[in-house]
């Protein structure tokens, strides 16, 4: 997504946004103190609404809140199910040290690659689903997040049903709740107490979960380390995960997939293509199959223009 906006728009979202011009009350709704949003969550009986922004030079995140946040049927509704939570990462304003660091902690616990991320979470912090900026206004915006936190109640049934099992019974339940999870955007990661808890019930891996949970922990410090920019040691992090545990099939895709952003995101387009393309064949069908032939598509043309 473009990270440009018009003067217009600019100027638009800096009126909303000044507490000279702000609408009554808005203010009020957004805090930036994550801990003392997940107990007052806690206290109200609240889930929490996460938006990590660029308040001051990402277009889509304007957008969202221009055609949503400030919005008066937002603003009356929003903060009856939710605790509104903003994690702002500028280019130029300047946010005190402390709040920097706090803000970077939470951008990597919560797997955040782009702007603006909505992350919806339990008072505890538990992500059940991600999403971000949508088009059609409060009205469908509003009509979104009431079909995400249905999953929430899916996932705490699931998760009871789980809790009745034991051993590899219970680590397939398990299992199988980050699964549908990730179509919501909640990858594995998310929720370390679960893979920890598959990985000791699974400790022998006769199951296969142990390798698969392996693979995605090393895939996570790999990603961490892209988050800071950091892209040689993450795609070295990355070929050892493929050298010495040896993911095949959807893992190696998983794989393949992360060191193909790194590639990318240090601009090494033809290596990215590769590694694309290399996760492709391992799983065809997999999970990412549809996001690396849009990238390889992409990548290509811009390759052929340079």
């Amino acid at each position: 997504m473009a990270s440009r906006v018009s003067f217009a728009s600019a100027l638009a979202v800096l009126l909303v946004w000044s507490p000279l011009f702000a609408a009554p009350g808005v203010g009020d709704l957004w805090t930036d103190d994550f801990e003392a949003a997940k107990a007052r969550a806690k206290e109200q009986g609240k889930d929490l609404l996460i938006d990590f922004t660029g308040s001051d030079w990402c277009g889509w995140c304007f957008r969202l809140r221009d055609e949503v946040f400030v919005k008066p049927r937002f603003i009356a509704e929003a903060p009856k199910g939710f605790v509104l939570v903003e994690l702002d990462y500028p280019q130029r304003k300047k946010l005190k040290p402390e709040i920097v660091e706090r803000n970077a902690k939470l951008k990597a616990q919560f797997h955040v690659s782009g702007y603006p991320t909505i992350a919806l979470a339990d008072a505890d912090g538990r992500v059940y689903a991600k999403t971000g900026y949508q088009q059609g206004g409060e009205d469908r915006y509003l009509d979104h997040l009431a079909e995400l936190r249905k999953i929430k109640s899916w996932r705490d049934n699931a998760l009871a049903e789980a809790q009745k099992l034991s051993g590899i019974d219970k680590a397939k339940s398990l299992d199988a709740i980050i699964t549908r999870l990730g179509n919501a955007r909640v990858v594995p990661m998310d929720n370390p107490d679960w893979v920890a808890q598959i990985l000791q019930l699974d400790a022998d891996g006769k199951a296969g979960l142990k390798a698969k949970y392996e693979i995605l922990q090393q895939l996570d410090v790999a990603e961490r380390l892209m988050g800071e920019g950091q892209f040689a040691q993450a795609i070295a992090s990355v070929n050892k995960t493929i050298v010495d545990l040896k993911p095949t099939g959807d893992a190696l895709q998983e794989a393949c997939y992360v060191k193909g952003m790194c590639q990318h995101r240090s601009g090494d387009a033809k290596g990215a293509i590769a590694s694309f393309e290399t996760g492709l064949k391992a799983s065809p069908n997999g999970p990412k199959s549809r996001h690396l032939t849009q990238y390889i598509q992409v990548l290509g043309k811009s390759k052929g223009r340079d």
